[in-house]
C-alpha cells in the first residue's frame, strides 16, 4: 500500500514545485522521475514470487528510503520561504511507516536514520549555507516525526503481539477443551473397568443397527454372551479377583472381535 501511494503521489508533487520553487521544477522533476523509475524497480522485486517472500522488509525500507533521499536533496536547495512545506513532505514517509506499515519498529529505526544522514549529507553539500533558524526548523520537524514514528511503530508492534498472544491461548484452550470434551464423550460411552461399551453406548448403537436393518432390509445378528458362575468367583476371590476375570474376558472379546463387527 505505501508503494502504491509513493508511485501515485511522487510524480503529482511537480504541481507542488511549480507553486513553490518555480526556478527549480525541471530539476526536480528529474529528480521525482528518477525516483520513481527506481520506486518502479524496486516495486517490481516486491511482486517477485521468490524475492519478494523473501526480502519484503529490506525491499520496502528501500521502497520509503528513494522518497525521503530525494526530498532530502530538495529541502537543501529550496529557499528559506518553502522550506517548512518540503519539510513536510520530507516527513511523510516517516509517519507512513509508522501508521501503514505493519513490521519491526527497529525498521522505523534505520528508515529515521537513514532519513537524517541523507539531509545531513545533502545540507553539507548543498549550494547555500544554512542558517540558524533553518537547523531548527529541521530539528523540531524531524525530531517529531521521528519520534512519533518510533513510539507509534512501537506502540503497534506492542498491540500486535498482545493480540497474537491472546488468540494463540484461546486457540490452546480450545483445544484442550474440545480434547477435554472427547474424553468426556468416550468416558460416557465406555465402561471403566473394561474399556468395553457401556450400556448407554449399547442401546445407542443397538437403535441405531435396528433402524439402519429396517430401512435395507438386510438382517441383524446380535450376539449375547454369559459368564457362568461369576458370582462365585466373586465370593471365593473377592472384587478384585472379579474385576481381573471381567478384565480378561474384556481382552478376550476384543481380540477375537472384528472392527466391523
Amino acid at each position: 500500500m505505501a508503494g502504491a501511494i509513493l508511485l501515485l503521489v511522487m510524480p503529482g508533487w511537480t504541481v507542488f514545485d511549480a507553486v513553490h520553487e518555480p526556478q527549480r521544477v525541471e530539476a526536480f522533476l528529474a529528480l521525482r522521475v528518477g525516483t520513481e523509475v527506481a520506486a518502479v524497480a524496486v516495486w517490481a522485486l516486491l511482486w517477485h514470487r521468490r524475492i519478494g517472500l523473501r526480502r519484503s522488509e529490506p525491499l520496502v525500507l528501500l521502497l520509503l528510503s528513494l522518497p525521503v533521499v530525494a526530498v532530502a536533496w530538495m529541502v537543501a536547495d529550496v529557499g528559506e520561504g518553502s522550506l517548512e512545506a518540503y519539510l513536510l513532505g520530507f516527513t511523510l514517509p516517516l509517519y507512513g511507516s509508522a501508521f501503514l506499515l505493519v513490521w519491526r519498529w527497529q525498521l522505523t529505526a534505520v528508515l529515521v536514520a537513514i532519513a537524517v544522514g541523507a539531509l545531513a549529507a545533502a545540507l553539507l553539500t548543498g549550494p547555500r549555507p544554512t542558517t540558524r533558524a533553518e537547523l531548527t526548523t529541521m530539528a523540531f520537524f524531524v525530531g517529531t516525526s521521528a519520534t512519533v514514528a518510533v513510539i507509534g511503530q512501537a506502540y503497534r508492534q506492542r498491540l500486535s503481539w498482545r493480540e497474537f498472544s491472546a488468540r494463540s491461548a484461546l486457540e490452546r484452550e480450545q483445544t484442550r477443551t474440545g480434547q477435554l470434551l472427547a474424553e468426556l464423550e468416550r468416558l460416557s460411552r465406555e465402561d471403566g473397568l473394561t474399556g468395553l461399551a457401556n450400556r448407554r453406548c449399547w442401546d445407542g448403537l443397538l437403535a441405531q443397527r435396528l433402524e439402519q436393518a429396517r430401512r435395507s432390509g438386510e438382517g441383524l445378528a446380535v450376539l449375547l454372551c454369559d459368564v457362568d458362575h461369576f458370582k462365585e468367583v466373586n465370593d471365593a476371590g473377592g472384587h478384585a479377583r472379579g474385576d481381573a476375570v471381567l478384565r480378561a474376558l474384556a481382552e478376550c472379546f476384543a481380540a477375537r472381535v472384528r472392527g466391523t463387527d
